[in-house]
């Protein structure tokens, strides 16, 4: 691309070197032509100047002083108008050589002319041929400069779509990783509440139990006092008869009228236990794990509804497990 402004740099140059040589032949050409007309203008003025004099000159005598030599007017006259032809002739002579010159001079200063303008058309002719062989190896060298490129931006487009590719794959396994350790723990967190679940319901087995013992030890001892107080075989009999009806009674009644409730809590199980007791009977039996998340109830089925309002109401249940509640119903 540097070399187009240098060559056009170089043909104005010479363009206007031969401009000026071109002026400067045709400025010596005037001056020599000019310079010739003066001279034939001298020799013209010279032939008026000779032929007024020869006007002005007096007619010789027709006798001299000597009286040997007779001079003939007639024949000086035709000498003097011979050496006057004589003179003419030389000076047209002159003059026409004056204008051979003349005419070899303009011939020459137009072939010269013919010369300078056929070296510049040919100069000019050359450079044209250097200008557009320039512009041709410049094009081939724009058209390799732009292959070049084109295949140095596809090249880093086909690294950049390797390293999306590659960051993708690592991101997917990052994500998969990611989903596999958060399924590890909810597998985790849902054994964890199983686990919780059911020693709840071991510890309300244990309660039930504990709580039918207690029941049976009393009516034992009221079974005691009743036999105690009664006369004769038939009474006992009569009394464990009823013992047995009553303690099967007891045992539909709980077994229809009470519910288990397990509570997994985000706070302290042992003060919500404080806060619903007051609404449980007085046969209710409440427990509470050994991490205080957990409540476990059991009573009447309306106590047990009270109570799952209450900690509704108070917003205390877990949050994971709700949810889960939630997908089940």
């Amino acid at each position: 691309m540097t070399l187009l402004p240098k060559t056009i740099t170089f043909a104005l140059i010479l363009s206007f070197i031969l401009a000026t040589l071109g002026v400067a032949e045709e400025q010596a050409e005037e001056n020599s032509i000019q310079a010739l007309k003066e001279r034939i203008a001298q020799l013209e003025k010279a032939l008026a100047q000779a032929k007024t004099q020869l006007e002005k000159m007096p007619v010789p005598p027709r006798h001299t002083s000597n009286s040997d030599i007779d001079v003939n007017p007639e024949k000086h006259r035709l000498e003097i108008e011979r050496a006057l032809a004589q003179h003419e002739i030389d000076i047209e002579a002159q003059k026409r050589k004056l204008e051979l010159e003349q005419d070899l001079a303009q011939r020459q200063a137009e072939q010269q002319r013919n010369i300078i303008t056929f070296s510049a058309e040919q100069e000019a002719e050359t450079t044209k041929f250097q200008y557009e062989m320039e512009q041709s190896v410049q094009e081939r060298e724009y058209e390799m400069k732009r292959e070049v490129e084109r295949a140095r931006v596809e090249q880093e487009q086909a690294v950049r779509e390797r390293e999306i590719e590659m960051n993708l794959a690592i991101e997917t396994r990052q994500i998969d990783q990611t989903r596999q350790v958060q399924e590890a723990d909810i597998e985790k967190n849902i054994a964890i509440e199983k686990a919780q679940i059911v020693r709840g319901q071991e510890i309300e087995k244990a309660h039930i139990e504990k709580y039918t013992a207690v029941q049976l030890a009393e009516m034992n001892a009221e079974l005691e006092r009743k036999k105690k107080k009664a006369e004769g075989a038939k009474e006992m009999q009569i009394l464990k008869e009823e013992l047995a009806a009553i303690e099967k009674e007891h045992r539909e009644k709980m077994a229809t009228l009470t519910k288990l409730a397990v509570f997994p809590l985000n706070v302290n199980a042992s003060e919500i236990a404080d806060l619903v007791k007051p609404f449980l009977s007085e046969h209710a039996i409440i427990s509470v794990d050994d991490d205080g998340k957990v409540l476990v109830i059991r009573d009447v089925e309306d106590c047990v509804k009270d109570v799952e309002m209450i900690v509704e109401k108070l917003n205390v249940l877990r949050t994971d497990l709700r949810s889960q509640d939630v997908k089940k119903k």
